[in-house]
């Protein structure tokens, strides 16, 4: 089995962890860990502490302005865990197994875990593509789906967002695999 770790950036300059275990001929997987997601999901534990204390000093002042003020701060410290449950990422990987196709995994920081499986009959090619996202020009690794999908091309790593260089080092070494294939 051989192992390589790498660190880049995301298009936002985040640090992201590349790793790549190579179990056989057959099969690898790549991770790419967001490093940093601790310390946001720290952040908004710290914010909902901060938020807690403030709602506790509004209602004990009795005051009906403070009391309504107050209500919306809970609401917002009740919203807070489903946005870390939904929003914070992780890490995403992907495994490709030779014949068999392409397993896409995205770890919520809540533990929470979503798998998709792309068979190897249904893609056509490992492209990196140039998209438009929030008036600015970023770079995507993504395959072309071929058959009777809904879905014609499929980002991978969309929500840790790597750079161009790490997407270039992901995709020669997926690509390199592939051409074996």
């Amino acid at each position: 089995m051989k192992n390589v770790q790498k660190n880049f950036r995301d298009i936002h300059g985040k640090e992201l962890r590349v790793e790549i275990n190579s179990f056989s001929v057959n099969t690898i997987s790549i991770c790419v860990e967001n490093t940093e997601s601790l310390g946001k999901r720290r952040k908004f534990l710290q914010v909902a502490g901060l938020t807690g204390c403030l709602y506790a000093a509004l209602v004990f002042m009795g005051n009906p302005f403070g009391i309504i003020l107050g209500h919306i701060l809970m609401l917002s410290l009740i919203l807070l865990p489903f946005y870390l449950h939904r929003k914070v990422v992780e890490s995403e990987s992907i495994t490709f197994i030779r014949h068999f196709g392409i397993q896409k995994r995205v770890k919520y920081s809540e533990n929470r875990m979503e798998n998709r499986l792309i068979p190897a009959h249904a893609i056509q090619d490992i492209i990196i593509n140039e998209v438009i996202h929030r008036q600015r020009v970023i770079f995507v690794l993504q395959l072309l789906l071929e058959g009777s999908t809904d879905v014609q091309v499929l980002s991978l790593f969309e929500f840790t967002k790597p750079n161009l260089p790490c997407l270039e080092f992901i995709y020669k070494t997926l690509h390199d695999r592939w051409k074996i294939s």
